[in-house]
């Protein structure tokens, strides 16, 4: 059909080749080859084999793309020294892609890493970026194959940076054909145009006046509104602290009031027993070594109550230090052996105020319960980090609960209602023998 319409091999060939571009582009490889090798025929009646090189590279290239790898390769080696001969470094570029693809398709990566890089480096010693882009892209899939993900990076890098530049190419002669196109169909409204133009910008003006003033009172606004929101938090943060710092004088108070207190009214009423001189000498020396005690305990627990609010024991290791100290002073004397340990991620933990309370109160409850109930000899100790919770487990082998439960002692209620206070729970477990308890307290 189209020799009928061409009347030389030249035009018939050039149509072909294009058809074979366009079919290429749309990847249909097969319909490609067909035109190509139609282009060829014509071609042939007119150019010598170096004006038949570039359609025997591209007639190849889609014998290669449809798979007859074995076909492409027994050709492509001749068109690269064809391409050498002719002195065409674009022409021998593609002949080096070629195999490149072909020995990458045939399992030699190497082989297709020798041909694409010497391709690469012609490509961009000449200048040829439709070239260097295809070189690069080629080079990258290699890379990829190799496990070589360095060097497909940087080739696939190199891909996009002439991609952008391909297309920025185009893109500029597009718009260059656009502007003269504009240029001459507007030569009679150019007048009309400028006269709109400064209408226009007048307007702006006017529009950027109001739109300053605008945004300077919605500015005035806004900082208003951020001063009395910014009012408004600092009033909630010194109310919430004033609330804290209530309570904590409370609990305090209330510690010392049943703790202290019954401790300091025991002493009284037993030093106003013996002023009176009713006991014989031996009763008042057991009265004397109750006093003693009385004031002794009443004293730890004001030593605990200013421990427990001095900022200078926030750290876990001051905390560690005090249940130690604690368990040393109450367990030996009852003759129960102490096994302690703590998690030493501990150690870096800071713990807030309400926890700490509770917690060494829990504590000390914990180890009443064992010296004055268990019958224990040994008490484990155990403390450690549960992402942001402390959990507490104090574990002994004495002889464990009655069959009635465990709840009934008011020592387990006022535990309870401590890990309650600061959001945290005790569980109590009767493990025959001994009793296990853990207390989950919040760090935050």
């Amino acid at each position: 059909m189209l020799a009928q319409l061409l009347p030389d091999a030249v035009g018939v060939g050039h149509a072909y080749s294009g058809l074979g571009d366009l079919s290429r582009q749309q990847q249909r490889w097969a319909q490609a080859r067909y035109y190509y090798k139609q282009a060829a025929a014509s071609y042939c009646k007119v150019y010598n084999a170096a004006g038949m090189l570039p359609t025997e590279l591209s007639l190849i290239e889609m014998t290669e793309r449809e798979g007859y790898h074995d076909l492409a390769f027994a050709a492509a080696p001749g068109l690269l020294v064809r391409a050498r001969q002719a002195n065409s470094p674009w022409q021998e570029v593609r002949a080096r892609l070629l195999l490149a693809s072909i020995f990458l398709a045939i399992g030699q990566p190497d082989s297709a890493l020798h041909y694409g890089t010497s391709g690469l480096a012609i490509a961009q010693r000449n200048g040829l970026r439709q070239e260097t882009y295809d070189a690069a892209k080629a080079l990258a899939k290699i890379s990829v194959q190799q496990g070589r993900w360095q060097q497909a990076y940087h080739y696939q890098y190199l891909v996009g940076a002439y991609a952008d530049s391909l297309t920025g190419e185009a893109a500029r002669r597009r718009v260059a054909a656009l502007e003269l196109t504009y240029a001459r169909s507007q030569q009679q409204s150019q007048i009309r145009l400028l006269t709109q133009r400064t209408r226009l910008q007048a307007q702006q003006q006017e529009l950027d006046r109001l739109r300053y003033h605008q945004q300077v009172a919605a500015l005035t606004i806004l900082g208003m509104l951020l001063l009395l929101l910014g009012g408004y938090l600092l009033w909630r943060y010194r109310r919430r602290e004033q609330l804290r710092l209530a309570a904590l004088r409370t609990r305090i108070a209330a510690d010392l009031h049943d703790e202290v207190g019954s401790m300091l009214t025991q002493i009284s009423m037993q030093s106003n027993l013996l002023r009176e001189g009713r006991y014989a000498p031996a009763q008042q020396q057991a009265y004397l070594d109750q006093m003693s005690e009385a004031s002794l305990r009443a004293a730890r627990q004001m030593s605990d109550a200013v421990w427990s609010i001095d900022a200078r024991y926030d750290s876990a290791a001051s905390l560690l230090d005090r249940l130690r100290d604690h368990a040393h002073q109450v367990l030996p004397a009852a003759g129960v052996e102490l096994d302690f340990w703590a998690d030493p991620a501990l150690t870096a933990s800071n713990i807030p105020l309400a926890t700490r309370q509770a917690l060494y109160f829990i504590y000390k409850e914990a180890l009443h319960n064992v010296v004055k109930h268990a019958r224990a000899q040994q008490v484990r100790v155990r403390l450690r980090l549960l992402g942001r919770q402390l959990e507490l487990t104090v574990h002994d082998d004495g002889q464990g609960l009655g069959d009635t439960g465990c709840d009934a002692g008011q020592g387990l209620r006022n535990m309870r209602m401590r890990a309650l206070s600061v959001g945290g729970s005790i569980t109590l477990a009767n493990t025959k023998p001994g009793i296990r308890l853990v207390a989950r307290l919040p760090l935050g």
